[in-house]
């Protein structure tokens, strides 16, 4: 292909772009062929900025092949659920929250009984219980370093201290692990939750004059499949395959924007931002699931 027809491809690219696509985040009648034929256009040449502005999925021609002549054969209903972002910030936060007070009670305990949790550390590395001299050792350094002493001062009432300390050391060990696990299910759940919502708003967030943190509003996200078929070239052979689209939008509510009727007024209002290609069924070779009976 030359280079001339090659540029004239990506300037059709980018006029679908930046015309159909917008017109999908607006809706209407045949939008969904506009993403399909986007797409396909974007994956023939490999364009991957394209690709990562309307795709969370990939059509690659090594892989997939080459597509064209796409068609729509059905378009689902939307389905809509409200974005939760703002409660799982807030649960993260507050998870974060009691972790660092457990992190900050754990550290006091530590400092508090140094002497005994490095006895206890060793030992259980060793895999064998320390010694009477050991603990004994280890009880006139915690008494000489904090005035306190254990309630019966012989052997076994040592021991007894000790392997107080040691069972409440290792509770708080699992309880810390325990902690980072909440932690780190907790950005996972917001990490998907606004997984969609950063690509769908990524032009809105990037081109606002003001900082926009989107974690801070609610809004919805609209989810929808459609059946489309089209003419796949891969190793010289051509066939026609079908396919399952599910595309998904985020909408931000409650969002300051100029006012239509008062220049220079801001109102709350609702960004749309632009439909993402989140799953392609390419091995099925059929319609999505309830659009058969439309056939």
């Amino acid at each position: 292909m030359s280079r001339s027809m090659v540029k004239r491809s990506l300037v059709l690219i980018a006029v679908i772009l930046s015309g159909g696509l917008l017109a999908a985040a607006c809706g209407g009648a045949g939008d969904e062929l506009l993403i399909a034929r986007s797409f396909f256009q974007a994956a023939r040449f490999d364009d991957r900025t394209s690709l990562g502005n309307m795709s969370l999925v990939p059509f690659t021609p090594q892989d997939d092949g080459i597509a064209s002549s796409p068609g729509v054969e059905f378009v689902g209903e939307e389905d809509r659920r409200p974005l939760e972002m703002i409660e799982l910030n807030e649960a993260l936060a507050e998870t974060r929250d009691g972790e660092t007070t457990f992190r900050a009670d754990k550290k006091m305990y530590q400092d508090n009984n140094e002497e005994l949790i490095t006895l206890a550390i060793e030992s259980g590395r060793e895999g064998e219980d320390p010694s009477n001299a050991d603990i004994r050792q280890a009880v006139q350094a915690w008494t000489g370093r904090t005035g306190e002493r254990v309630a019966r001062n012989n052997n076994a009432g040592r021991r007894e201290h000790f392997e107080g300390i040691r069972d409440s050391w290792n509770v708080q060990v699992a309880d810390e692990r325990d902690w980072a696990r909440r932690v780190s299910e907790a950005q996972n759940a917001l990490n998907d939750e606004r997984r969609i919502v950063d690509v769908s708003l990524y032009d809105f967030v990037r081109d606002s004059p003001e900082p926009i943190e989107v974690i801070q509003y609610g809004g919805e996200l609209i989810t929808k499949q459609f059946t489309v078929s089209a003419n796949v070239t891969k190793d010289e052979v051509e066939e026609e395959r079908t396919m399952c689209f599910t595309i998904e939008r985020a909408d931000l509510h409650g969002v300051m924007l100029p006012s239509a009727e008062e220049e220079g007024e801001m109102v709350e209002g609702v960004v749309e931002g632009r439909w993402i290609i989140t799953e392609i069924d390419k091995t099925s070779n059929a319609p999505c699931a309830g659009h058969e009976a439309a056939d």
